[in-house]
């Protein structure tokens, strides 16, 4: 009688065997094809790039707000590229804010400089509430310089400017949200 018990032990710790393995196969299998896909690498001299990116800074009674529609910070020379770019200038005490613009632009991390060789548009004196703007004040430029530390931007490029009551252009403009 215990041999053929044994024959019968040996058969059951087999299909256990087998069933636990292939259980084990199974679910492996499975969590292996919901597993996400890796990212792709990053380009080459880049630290990290993101989509819908924003970032602020506060100085004293000045909010800056930067928005781009891409990211990407490159390691040498240290810098950010941004794509879609829109930077607003709010000062809470006026109850308004300045508004930047630029389909491109380039951040150097070193001197704290935001640069845009493309098309810029700066909106002034926008209500942070929403609606128009008490006196309507734009100026469209290229080559347009923005310095972080000061709120100042400049070009020596062409520039037109609109505003109520009339319009002009000039080579070269620049902008203090101080003054």
């Amino acid at each position: 009688m215990f041999r053929r018990a044994r024959w019968f032990l040996l058969l059951a710790i087999l299909i256990l065997s087998v069933a636990v393995a292939a259980i084990f196969l199974l679910r492996r299998e499975g969590i292996t094809r919901r597993r996400p896909k890796p990212s792709p690498p990053l380009p080459a001299n880049t630290n990290s790039t993101a989509d819908m990116w924003e970032w602020e800074i506060r100085q004293n009674d000045v909010q800056v707000r930067i928005r781009a529609r891409h990211f990407q910070e490159i390691h040498e020379p240290p810098s950010v590229l941004l794509k879609g770019v829109q930077l607003e200038i709010r000062n809470p005490a006026a109850g308004t804010y300045d508004l930047i613009k630029s389909d491109e632009a380039n951040f150097d991390l070193g001197s704290k400089q935001l640069y845009s060789d493309g098309a810029v548009e700066i909106r002034m004196r926008l209500p942070i509430a929403g609606g128009e703007p008490a006196k309507k004040m734009i100026i469209r430029s290229t080559g347009v310089h923005y310095d972080s530390q000061s709120g100042r931007a400049w070009t020596e490029r062409h520039a037109t400017i609109e505003f109520d009551g009339g319009e002009g252009e000039g080579v070269g403009a620049s902008y203090d949200p101080g003054v």
